[in-house]
């Protein structure tokens, strides 16, 4: 499935750059989530291992409350984009069953992986490879700079 053009919907903070022609990996998540607070820093680990080959990372939080998310931030810092889907009308389209929900998507916004949280080693490292084949498929023409 095609994973939505996230301009498309009225996400609080830094707008997101198009994901169209890039590999990335979006992650919902909550504050009061305890699997979320074990997948951040594994999507830490992820950015900062694959940022410099063009690896997205965008996490999505789900909170009602900003400062809920503002506070998680302060204990958790994190170097990729964050937004915030307040109105949850990303979260009511993708019909999200669970958090945390961690979708790994090609150049073309195709659904590669979804996963609920990497609760095992092996889990990151499965997705880790999946990154890295993504990363060395050509770019699509379109896409190219």
């Amino acid at each position: 499935d095609l994973f939505p053009d996230l301009k498309e919907f009225p996400l609080d903070g830094k707008p997101v750059a198009p994901l169209q022609g890039k590999v990335a990996v979006v992650d919902f998540w909550a504050s009061w989530c305890a699997p979320c607070q074990r997948t951040f820093p594994v999507m830490e680990d992820l950015h900062l291992h694959f940022h410099r080959q063009g690896l997205v990372i965008v996490a999505i939080n789900v909170d009602k409350s900003r400062v809920a998310m503002e506070e998680f931030l302060k204990e958790h810092p994190v170097t990729f984009d964050v937004v915030r889907d307040s109105k949850r009308e990303l979260v009511s389209r993708l019909r999200l069953p669970s958090l945390p929900a961690t979708f790994v998507l090609d150049r073309k916004r195709r659904v590669r992986s979804i996963c609920k949280g990497f609760k095992t080693p092996d889990i990151k490292k499965q997705h880790m490879k999946l990154i890295e084949e993504l990363l060395r498929e050509s770019v699509p023409a379109a896409a190219a700079p």
